[in-house]
């Protein structure tokens, strides 16, 4: 009996793989950043984003009600 046996190293194939869906992640959390901004920025209600008892930003409805 004969085997014949093929293989292939796709290591720079899994790695560039990997690079692209890095990229696409990356990308859509830059996406879901700038909605997010959009959203935060053009509200009519005064807003505020915290991160625990920091103030990390006040949206524009804020400074004009209580002009901070």
């Amino acid at each position: 009996p004969t085997v014949m046996l093929l293989s292939r190293d796709i290591t720079r194939r899994r790695e560039a793989e990997l690079e692209v869906q890095k990229m696409r992640s990356a990308a859509l959390a830059a996406e879901r950043d700038r909605v997010f901004r959009m959203l935060f920025e053009s509200s009519p209600v005064a807003m505020v984003h915290c991160h625990g008892e920091i103030i990390e930003a006040v949206n524009r409805q804020f400074t004009l009600q209580f002009g901070w």
